[in-house]
């Protein structure tokens, strides 16, 4: 017996407006946060210059235009010499927020739990 497609009622939130912009800035223009925590050692540098040379653009830098403050790109903004146009994501939000997407952008992210059986499959594959 053929299996007939079911239509399932479901319930969607409407989706916010993004408050989001992509423009290409000159990397000068990026004023670094005077509240970041997040200290780049030499290792990390070399790491980001490595990567970026073979891949290129994979994500882009978080910027604030209500206060004209960087909020993550701050390691590769200290890469790229003045002049160099990069990717910006530009956010509007207020000092509260800012100081919210500071402490939690990347910490979320490194709340996730390792698989490192498929991370070591993955690094084998690509190196």
């Amino acid at each position: 017996m053929a299996k007939r497609a079911v239509k399932r009622k479901t319930t969607r939130k409407k989706a916010a407006k993004p408050g989001v912009e992509l423009r290409w800035v000159d990397v000068d223009e990026l004023e670094g946060h005077p509240e970041n925590w997040r200290k780049h050692p030499r290792k990390q540098r070399q790491a980001f210059a490595e990567a970026f040379a073979k891949v290129g653009w994979a994500g882009a830098f978080l910027f604030n235009k209500r206060t004209g403050r960087l909020l993550d790109g701050h390691l590769r903004k200290d890469h790229f010499p003045g002049g160099t146009m990069v990717p910006v994501l530009v956010v509007d939000v207020s000092e509260d927020q800012e100081r919210l997407i500071l402490a939690t952008h990347d910490s979320v992210g490194m709340m996730a739990d390792a698989d490192h059986r498929k991370w070591g499959e993955l690094v084998r594959e690509v190196e």
